[in-house]
């Protein structure tokens, strides 16, 4: 069959949207039966998923590094919720003054400020705002400067007792 140059510009898209369309069943079967596979929203971040295990008190967590820009800006908004035990860990390079907010998240958290080995301070139990402008969601800032700043699912703090002083092993993450 040959195509003109026409009717070609229009076969094309349709084959496109065709395959695009096919593949999308098996995208949700592989999510499904495999949770860590990438969805379509994650391929522009790449194959990320680099976890760790954290120690806070005698609790031992594994982790999502969230340690670029990319990572740290879409944070937990693509999750529907954390499996106990979990979290994300965000990694800078260097100590600062951080600055949170709940854009785009499902789910409540404890943001948990850390550096040099200990939690210096918590925003606990903060929730999404589904009915304000992103200008308009609060703000949640780091009181003292941190390198590391943990999220976890809300309560968890209260629920195990941690606060101020409690012990962080971040060991895991120089390997």
């Amino acid at each position: 069959m040959k195509l003109s140059g026409r009717s070609f510009s229009r076969f094309v898209p349709a084959v496109v949207v065709a395959v695009v369309l096919g593949l999308m069943p098996a995208l949700t079967f592989a999510q499904a039966s495999n949770p860590a596979a990438e969805l379509p929203w994650d391929w522009t971040l790449g194959s990320y998923r680099q976890t760790a295990n954290v120690v806070v008190g005698d609790d031992e967590l594994v982790v999502e590094i969230s340690d670029t820009s990319a990572l740290r800006e879409r944070g937990l908004s693509y999750h529907a919720d954390l499996l106990p035990n979990t979290g994300m860990l965000f990694v800078y390079d260097d100590i600062g003054k951080r600055i949170y907010w709940m854009k785009g998240m499902n789910f409540c958290l404890d943001i948990v400020w850390i550096n040099d080995g200990q939690i210096l301070d918590a925003a606990e139990s903060v929730c999404p705002e589904p009915d304000r402008s992103d200008a308009d969601l609060d703000r949640y800032a780091s009181p003292p400067e941190v390198q590391y700043v943990l999220e976890v699912p809300a309560g968890w703090l209260a629920e195990h007792g941690y606060g101020a002083g409690t012990p962080v092993d971040l060991s895991s993450l120089d390997q």
